[in-house]
């Protein structure tokens, strides 16, 4: 989260995609009467339920949330393989992971559980973002702070996710090679 200190058209410090909606987003709440909010934020908002049960169907908690872009992984959580295509990112997001977790119902011996995610509502204007920066930095540039993940991703112009459909506006991408440099460059539509 951007400190609400850092104003919404503050140039002099850099910001990457997701702060710059961040921010826009903190200026809408702050700024804007509450009927004109509730407009603005409705166009981004995501309702995301994650659910998580243990494999002999205990402990069924749902957490609910609503965000504001999905950020989405572009290494499979399973295999750890480059997810090459926006559709492999999205399913690997929305996959059911198994976990080793005790359950705590009184009884069960089950060790294991699965967690997943389910969309509850739709933006009307959808934000993804790859996530594109992974864990500290490893060998002789791990004082770098996190490492880039480099491999392409292939978009869609169009996309129907649960019967909504969603068209290609912009991108931004981030030239360089670490989080605190480079450029962010927008290409639009």
């Amino acid at each position: 989260m951007v400190p609400a200190a850092v104003a919404f058209n503050d140039t002099s410090r850099q910001q990457d995609g997701q702060e710059w909606v961040m921010c826009l987003i903190e200026a809408i709440e702050k700024e804007l009467p509450l009927g004109r909010k509730q407009e603005w934020m409705g166009l981004f908002e995501i309702g995301i339920s994650g659910t998580y049960e243990c494999t002999a169907g205990h402990l069924k908690v749902r957490m609910p949330e609503v965000l504001s872009m999905l950020q989405l992984g572009i290494i499979s959580q399973v295999t750890g393989r480059p997810l090459i295509t926006m559709v492999q990112a999205m399913e690997n997001y929305f996959s059911e992971e198994v976990l080793d977790k005790n359950c705590a119902e009184e009884g069960c011996a089950a060790v294991q559980a699965t967690s997943s995610n389910h969309i509850t509502f739709h933006p009307q204007l959808l934000i993804l973002h790859y996530k594109r920066f992974l864990g500290p930095g490893i060998g002789p540039d791990a004082d770098a702070g996190p490492r880039k993940v480099k491999h392409p991703v292939s978009g869609l112009a169009d996309l129907n996710m649960n019967g909504i459909k969603y068209g290609l506006v912009g991108l931004v991408v981030h030239l360089g090679e670490h989080m605190a440099t480079g450029h962010y460059m927008a290409v639009t539509r």
